[in-house]
Order: C-alpha cells, then structure tokens, then sequence
C-alpha cells in the first residue's frame, strides 16, 4: 500500500494504476516539455523537490498539465487514445447518466427469475423511462421459449403492467413487449410475421447450430438483418467469456447490412458475453450503426451489469448518439415507427 500527501495523491493514482503503455506515453509528452513525471507528480528538470510543477491532487492536474484533456481509465489501455482524432471524441463517449432504458431482459415467462412487474419496477427505480421485455421464443424450449399464443397472452400481461405503472401517476414509464426470436439455423425466423407485427420491439439472436462455416452463418444472421420486422440483432458473435468462443462470421459484413438496414447492434452488458466485442463495436459505431447497450438481465439484479456495459462501449469510443437506449422515449418509439412504417401501438 503507498501512501501521500494530498496535493500528490492524483498522481500517485495515476502513476501507479497505469497501464503501462499509456504511462510511456505520459512521460514520453512531459520529457518533450521538458519535465519528469514520477508518482509525485511532474517536475521541472531543476526541481528541488518531487512534484513540484503541481500541485497535483486529483489526475486531471497531471493530464492538464501534459496539455491533455481527462482521459477515463477505461481508454488508458494503449497509447493509441492520444491520437488528436481519438482525444476529440473523449467528449462525446457514452456515459451511465445517458442511459434511458433497457431493451433486453427476461421474466418468469421464459427462463428469468422475476415477474414483469418486478423487472419494470426494478427498472424504473434505476431512474430508466422505458425498457422492454422480450422473453425467448419458442424453438428454444431449454430456457421456456413461447410458443405464438403464449406470446401473444404475454403481449398483454405486459400491456397490463405497463397500465398500471401508467396509472399511479409521475413521469411517464413504457413497457415494450417483445421478444428475443431465435435465428433458426437456414436464418428463417422462430415467429411468423402475424405474430411479429403485434410486437413493439423484435430482437433476434444465434442460440443454436453455432458450428455452421463462417458462409453460411453469416447468411443466417443476414437473413435476419433483412428482415423488416427485426429492431436488433443480439450478442452478434455467440461468444460466452471463458466458456466458448464465438462462432465463425463475418462482421464486417454483418456491420454493413445493420448500416443499410437502419437496424441496431447489441452490446451485451452480461459479464459473461460483452458482445460485440470492443474492435468490432468501435468498428460499428464508426460505420454508423446504432448500437443497444442492454443487459439481457434473467433478474432484478443483473440489471445492474448496465455499467458495465457502458465502460466497455467507452472503451470501444461509443457516442452517445449512436446509443438506441439514450434516446428519450419520444425518440425510441419515432425510430420503431419510422422502421415499420406505421406508428407503433399508442
């Protein structure tokens, strides 16, 4: 454990949490205006004592110092985020306080541990305006998918509870019955159109037949994209942190199609998929994509891995415009009209 005085503590932080690279990059930038950068601080090349062209009490002294702006922790892993283009976009990151709702979660209907109304109120405590339930569909009888009639009972349950939440008054709170729809392995879809259009929301997503070739899956998660009914395509590449690997696919290809087709990429914020990972998300943002940061939670507590999720899209230089769930409600349910065509059911 390291100790110090006030006026050095930012920069014993940040000295000493790096990462490395970025720490070389620090120093490199200060021998260049001719001063040192220890823990202590940044020194002139005649100091007297350590530190002291500071104070330096909070990291932000240090990076103002350097001429640079704050830089996150989570973009301190290279030294690649001091490229001008890269430090303009600091500003423009995605931040929890942006967060509006989440769009990927599970009730008791399929395989989630809480009811609707505990997941809605759960949310709304968060501070969220809307979020959407989208249990599994019903090829995937492992996790309790619905079956058509059963979805559409279940359309109405959330119907219900969104009324009542309506009816206890305060700022308004939406509920957005969907779906997560199996692709099924030829990229025809688990329900039928009639079934699509009562829905407000529709996610697909890869759960099965995860060893088809990098041509084949990439044509069923294609397939999906195409469709009109399809909002987001969820966890893009199947991965499961230190369980499997995602499967083979082309996401550059898979990018462009969701650009094309105005549809939304997930970035799962479950710790155990963090999908898209970061290249692919940072390359997806820069296409153009809009990108879902959700938590895909199964119970009131996983919501909470939306910080997670948002540390990782800043990681991956993710504006805040380009997040579906930053927008306000008003705006959410524009782009779902503007998509089919039609205003959604209000």
């Amino acid at each position: 454990m390291r100790f110090f005085r006030p006026e050095a503590f930012g920069a014993g932080l940040l000295y000493l949490t790096g990462s490395k690279a970025h720490n070389i990059a620090l120093r490199q930038r200060a021998r260049a205006m001719e001063l040192r950068l220890s823990e202590y601080g940044l020194e002139t090349e005649e100091a007297e004592a350590p530190g002291d062209a500071g104070p330096f009490p909070e990291e932000a002294d240090v990076y103002t110092r350097l001429g640079l702006p704050w830089i996150p922790p989570e973009l301190r892993d290279t030294a690649e985020v001091f490229h001008p283009e890269r430090l303009d976009r600091i500003e423009s990151l995605i931040g929890p306080e942006d967060i509006q709702g989440d769009l990927h979660m599970h009730t008791r209907a399929s395989d989630g541990g809480n009811t609707i109304e505990e997941m809605a109120r759960a949310a709304r405590a968060r501070g969220y305006r809307y979020i959407a339930i989208t249990d599994h569909s019903a090829s995937l009888k492992v996790a309790g998918g619905l079956s058509p009639e059963r979805l559409l009972q279940h359309v109405e349950a959330v119907r219900e509870v969104e009324a009542k939440l309506q009816a206890e008054g305060g700022e308004p709170f939406y509920l957005l019955a969907g779906t997560e729809m199996d692709i099924l392995a030829d990229g025809s879809l688990d329900y039928p159109d009639a079934v699509l259009e009562r829905l407000d929301f529709v996610i697909a997503s890869v759960h099965t037949a995860f060893r088809l070739d990098r041509a084949a899956m990439t044509a069923r998660i294609l397939r999906a994209i195409e469709h009109p009914l399809v909002d987001l395509i969820a966890h893009p590449t199947g991965r499961m942190i230190g369980r499997r690997e995602g499967y083979d696919v082309d996401l550059d290809a898979v990018i462009g199609a969701a650009v094309r087709h105005g549809k939304a990429l997930e970035l799962n914020a479950s710790l155990y998929r963090l999908d898209l990972p970061a290249p692919a998300l940072e390359q997806a943002a820069r296409a153009g994509a809009w990108i879902a940061i959700d938590t895909d939670a199964h119970s009131v507590g996983e919501l909470e891995q939306m910080s997670l999720g948002v540390r990782y899209a800043r990681k991956a230089y993710v504006p805040r415009d380009r997040v579906l769930n930053a927008l306000p409600p008003e705006a959410l349910l524009a782009w779902l009209a503007r998509r089919r065509g039609r205003p959604i059911r209000r």
